[in-house]
């Protein structure tokens, strides 16, 4: 019986079936709408801004966009006051500075990189090449000694004939 309830379709939940608010014609609001204004409606207080006074509005914007105008995405100035445009001005001027200097260290540094490996790679090369060079010598060498060896037995055996 639970695999023969797990088939069938559920009730809808009262929480499903709500009502759209009327729009300003006096139909309903289409879906999408009606969803933005039941999500704006939970995630506002239950107080509407036409009952609150100027001090009580000041300080819920203050909530909602003093964390925005002080940066406190980057951490740095939580709980300071706000800035001058001149003071504005400097810190970007320094931020510009040490990002310069951090892609100039940063170049600096990939140029060194590139130095090493094409060094390393020359130093290999060198390393092969003397390599193959030796092997080589000691060839010519085994080939010249068996020459000798083979033009001494051709004179041994004329001489013995």
């Amino acid at each position: 019986s639970s695999d023969l309830r797990a088939l069938t379709p559920r009730a809808a939940t009262p929480r499903a079936i709500t009502p759209r608010p009327l729009g300003p014609s006096g139909g309903s609001l289409p879906a999408a709408q009606h969803r933005a204004s039941s999500s704006r409606a939970s995630a506002r207080p239950s107080q509407h801004f036409k009952d609150m006074t100027i001090a009580e509005m000041e300080s819920r914007l203050e909530q909602k966009f003093s964390k925005k105008m002080c940066g406190s995405g980057q951490g740095q100035r939580q709980g300071a006051p706000p800035l001058s445009a001149r003071e504005l001005l400097e810190e970007n001027k320094q931020l510009i500075q040490e990002k310069k200097q951090q892609k100039a260290l940063a170049r600096k540094n990939s140029r060194e990189f590139v130095q090493k490996l094409l060094e390393e790679d020359r130093r290999v090369e060198e390393g092969t090449k003397a390599t193959d060079q030796g092997k080589k010598s000691a060839l010519k060498e085994l080939s010249q000694h068996y020459l000798l060896k083979i033009a001494e037995k051709e004179e041994a055996k004329a001489a013995a004939h």
